[in-house]
């Protein structure tokens, strides 16, 4: 009983603490230097008790312009999804790359929430983009948990043309919702590259908007003529 009424203490404390822990840096345009944010990730890291480092944590943001990549390096350090989107949350203001701040879903079980978050924060900016988007795909993103039941459906399937026969199945029923990383993961799954390709052709259509423009990075992973097909292939769609 004493446990369960800490674990709600702490819960009710999140809540909380969401409603006025905002970061107030609004106009970031430089990291927090490489060797600083170290020093101060590890003294996150030190915090024993659950509540000081979140609250150190939301410190570090609050204080700090930081990029996407350590803003997620951050949120990795805690365990729970609430804690998770708190401190996403509070670092938003803070970010100096809120273009890329999409990367971030992928450390959810479920990133709805903080996907509607960083939409109603960009509707201040740009209200005919956010219509766009919500049109396009939504309010979607694969999670994490889903990503991997797809992943397995996949490895599921010994030969590669089954694989692309099952994915085009699979696909019908989502948006534009899958990362470059998740597309490139699911390539590791096959063995020969003319359906990997095809694979990748496919996924084309499915990645998220604002990696579509990053697709080129898939391209890297072929050997030369296959490199310049999937590259034609993007400049043409």
């Amino acid at each position: 009983m004493k446990t369960y009424l800490t674990s709600f203490s702490f819960i009710v404390y999140l809540v909380l603490f969401s409603h006025f822990s905002l970061a107030q840096n609004t106009n970031c345009t430089k990291a927090l230097s490489d060797y600083l944010f170290q020093s101060k990730k590890n003294f996150i890291e030190r915090q024993s008790i659950q509540k000081s480092k979140l609250e150190a944590a939301l410190k570090l943001s609050k204080e700090n312009c930081l990029s996407t990549a350590q803003i997620k390096l951050i949120i990795s350090l805690f365990t729970g999804d609430l804690e998770r989107l708190l401190v996403a949350k509070n670092a938003y203001n803070s970010s100096i790359d809120k273009e890329n701040f999409y990367q971030i879903y992928d450390t959810f079980s479920s990133a709805i929430l903080l996907y509607d978050f960083v939409k109603s924060k960009e509707s201040h900016h740009s209200t005919t983009s956010t219509s766009q988007s919500s049109n396009s795909y939504s309010s979607y993103f694969v999670s994490t948990e889903e990503f991997q039941e797809i992943k397995e459906l996949l490895k599921s399937e010994s030969i590669d043309s089954r694989k692309n026969d099952k994915i085009k199945k699979i696909l019908k029923k989502y948006p534009p919702c899958f990362s470059i990383n998740q597309i490139k993961e699911l390539m590791n799954l096959y063995s020969f590259s003319s359906y990997k390709l095809e694979f990748t052709k496919i996924m084309y259509q499915y990645v998220l908007p604002n990696d579509k423009r990053r697709y080129y990075l898939i391209a890297e992973e072929f050997s030369y003529f296959d490199k310049q097909e999937l590259l034609e292939y993007i400049e043409d769609n």
